[in-house]
């Protein structure tokens, strides 16, 4: 992932980690990460499967309603440690 900057998917993952985690912020974190999606270059197929995949995740926790806010959190952490690897 040498090629594109992670830190804006980083600062949205970090904000909402910091969040209440409702719908609402959810929503607006899958928007922010597909406006960023749309700055990468099409050919950085292995950043835009990642963003893809964090985007999924998202999209899961707007129907799963038995994940607590603490395994929520811990997951979106892992990310954002993946991410700076």
């Amino acid at each position: 992932m040498e090629f594109f900057n992670m830190q804006p998917v980083i600062d949205v993952l970090s904000e909402l980690v910091a969040s209440q985690l409702d719908a609402e912020q959810i929503d607006e974190a899958i928007d922010a990460l597909e406006a960023i999606k749309s700055k990468i270059d099409i050919e950085d197929d292995e950043v835009i499967d990642k963003v893809d995949e964090i985007q999924d995740y998202l999209q899961y926790l707007l129907t799963e309603e038995e994940a607590t806010t603490e395994e929520i959190q811990e997951e979106l952490s892992n990310m954002i440690d993946e991410l700076q690897k």
